[in-house]
């Protein structure tokens, strides 16, 4: 089936090349589409392949490497695109240059190559003109070959430059929107941005505004008078795009100074806001922002509750030759609001297929061992998890990498038993193999692993989801439940907020569980992933099981260890009733947990007769004293010695789809 799948990705890549449209690959991964993408080259297409993280930089050139060897195309050439962070030591803070002025302009929308030609008052020791920074240095000899080049190979924020778009091919490995949205304010402490600083300090330099800061001006829109007439016709004589920031505001590096590239922007669409739902509202006029000088497609969301503001600023792709997305799991509404187009969207796999995928095509197994969602918002992680962790390594007998929330992580490590079950980095320093939620996509670092355990799902929060829904023009509400035996529930009032919802937990699970094994026959052998939590998507079927110890479960639990324990005795003490049974359990729970109820004979009777178990415990009818039925414990091979995670329990009852912790020997759980 892999080679099929394979085989799909090559096909739906080359048709894409001809199409009328951007075309939206859905393709999973191990489907060959990043090689795919790259062989591109050899059939005589330029190629601009934009990636999410630099590690994807390197897989790209291997890939061209392969494409060279594989088939003797040796005059195929790539370059990487510079990039100040990687590639200028000021900004990397190695020299003593004003790094974090550099950055702060850098973070308001002066580019790297505007920082080093000296005109913005910034100490930039990399560079002089007899020793040129490697940064400018790389860039101007991939300005000199740029017509020689056949793969350029940079990311995401890199489709915002013309040049490099012109008649290529332009891939976009997975969806990465985060180059393309900025938030006011940001999550960057070192500048002054929030919607209030810079949408005053704009209309307060400008005298024939006659409005002082958001409050004044979200009044006038709603009365339609003089003073809203007067704003917009401001806008409408000088625009709203950098230029006229830098007309009106000087953007310098102080820490203080609230002008950015967008403060027109930001200030003009607060005076055409229209709401889209009770708490947001968007700003989207396509031919007022050509007159305003605004890309088109650009659009503004606002949070009425929090102030906070979204701008949406897709790249100009009208020079490319045609763009192609790639995506394992894609929402097409969101691509076309990021990048501003229309995609003709092409799974390689429809989603009722997928999950024959994982497990004959990349030989993965799914073991989910948790009804509930687990959202674990805020580190808050379950007080179940260490039966859970215990349960994998007791059963896979070896130590595991783990994927999970950010905070959730910070809490494992610092439990006990966490290192017990989770595989070390190997420096000694106390640090795991482990992986937080927000670097997953196209993510490698697991592929040779044969084992994972997932725990959590991730959720970016309402206001996230809501933001998005705006950015499409809809409106979405969260809809709480509370369930006794699953805990909370969480869905949206729409599709599109679903949809969305969706996106970014139970989608993010299943890139998660992918992360495992993807080699299949190569490094690895068959892949168990383990999955705590129920947010997967519900076009894959996992196996489920279900775990019980003795605090989880007490009655229970009392039981079958009474049975075990009665089959340590001769032929005839190893056959048990349910009498025996109901006096000896209730005879312990007296003993040792005094705050749980009594059983009675039928309660027993139905924990003899669960499925789960009744593979394991022999029934022989009416053949005891006064006909009653007797019952013995009869599979050992299910038990296993634990290794002391889980106390007070010694062993691990596995079935089909049940685990038990057990405490066989001595007095029996206490």
């Amino acid at each position: 089936m892999l080679e099929e799948v394979r085989d799909r990705t090559e096909t739906l890549i080359t048709e894409a090349c001809q199409a009328d449209q951007p075309v939206l690959i859905e393709a999973p991964p191990a489907s060959g589409k990043t090689y795919n993408a790259i062989r591109l080259a050899a059939q005589g297409y330029k190629i601009l392949y934009l990636a999410g993280r630099t590690d994807l930089y390197a897989q790209a050139k291997e890939e061209v490497e392969d494409l060279k060897n594989g088939e003797g195309i040796n005059d195929i050439t790539a370059e990487t695109i510079p990039s100040p962070n990687r590639h200028c030591e000021t900004f990397q803070g190695n020299n003593s240059g004003d790094t974090r002025k550099a950055k702060r302009l850098y973070a308001k929308g002066v580019s790297g190559k505007e920082l080093h030609t000296g005109r913005n008052n910034v100490s930039m020791p990399c560079h002089t003109e007899q020793s040129p920074c490697e940064y400018v240095a790389k860039r101007k000899r991939l300005n000199d070959n740029f017509d020689d080049i056949d793969i350029l190979i940079g990311n995401h924020q890199h489709a915002y430059n013309p040049r490099y778009l012109l008649n290529r091919i332009v891939i976009f490995d997975e969806f990465n929107p985060d180059p393309f949205l900025e938030s006011f304010p940001s999550a960057d402490s070192n500048i002054s941005d929030s919607p209030h600083e810079l949408v005053s300090e704009f209309l307060q330099s400008v005298d024939e505004i006659p409005l002082e800061n958001i409050t004044d001006l979200i009044e006038a829109r709603a009365r339609e008078d003089e003073d809203y007439n007067a704003s917009l016709n401001w806008f409408l004589e000088r625009g709203a795009d950098e230029q006229t920031v830098k007309k009106v505001l000087g953007i310098t590096s102080a820490r203080y100074n609230t002008a950015h590239k967008l403060s027109a922007f930001l200030t003009s669409s607060l005076l055409v806001m229209e709401k889209t739902g009770s708490d947001m509202e968007l700003a989207y006029d396509p031919e007022l922002w050509e007159e305003l000088g605004v890309r088109p497609e650009t659009r503004c969301v606002r949070d009425r509750s929090s102030g906070k503001m979204l701008v949406l600023e897709p790249p100009p792709l009208e020079t490319a030759q045609q763009v192609i997305g790639l995506d394992a799991v894609p929402v097409k509404r969101m691509w076309n609001a990021v990048f501003g187009r229309e995609f003709d969207k092409k799974p390689v796999l429809e989603r009722n297929s997928i999950d024959r995928y994982l497990k004959q095509g990349l030989e993965i197994d799914v073991i989910q061992v948790t009804e509930s969602r687990h959202p674990y918002s805020g580190g808050r992680i379950s007080s179940r998890d260490q039966q859970r962790f215990a349960l994998v390594r007791n059963l896979e007998d070896r130590e595991f990498p783990v994927i999970s929330r950010k905070r959730a992580l910070k809490q494992y490590q610092s439990r006990d038993w966490f290192g017990k079950c989770v595989e070390s980095a190997g420096d000694g320093d106390g640090e795991y193999r482990v992986q937080n939620y927000g670097s997953v996509l196209s993510s490698n670092r697991f592929k040779d692993d044969s084992l994972g355990f997932i725990s959590g799902s991730p959720y970016p929060g309402d206001d996230v989801v809501k933001q998005w829904c705006a950015l499409c023009g809809e409106s979405a509400q969260p809809v709480r439940s509370e369930d006794k035996t699953i805990g909370s529930t969480l869905e949206f009032s729409t599709d599109l907020g679903e949809t969305i919802y969706r996106h970014f937990t139970h989608d993010l699970v299943f890139q998660a569980i992918l992360r495992f094994g993807r080699t299949p026959g190569e490094s690895v052998d068959r892949s168990t992933v383990y999955v705590n939590t129920s947010a997967s998507p519900e076009w894959i079927s996992p196996r489920e099981l279900t775990i019980d110890d003795w605090f989880s479960a007490t009655k229970r639990v009392a039981v079958v260890e009474e049975l075990i324990r009665a089959s340590d005795s001769d032929d005839r003490q190893s056959w048990q009733t349910i009498e025996t049974l109901h006096k000896s359990v209730n005879k312990r729970l007296e003993a040792t947990r005094s705050d749980i109820d009594s059983v009675n004979k039928e309660w027993v009777r139905n924990v003899l007769q669960d499925e789960n178990l009744v593979g394991c415990i022999e029934r022989d009818s009416g053949a005891g004293w006064n006909g009653a039925d007797l019952f013995r414990w009869n599979e050992e091979e299910s038990l296993q010695q634990t290794i002391g995670i889980v106390n007070p329990a010694d062993h691990l009852l596995v079935t089909d789809a049940y685990a038990m912790f057990l405490k066989v020997t001595g007095n029996g759980s206490v």
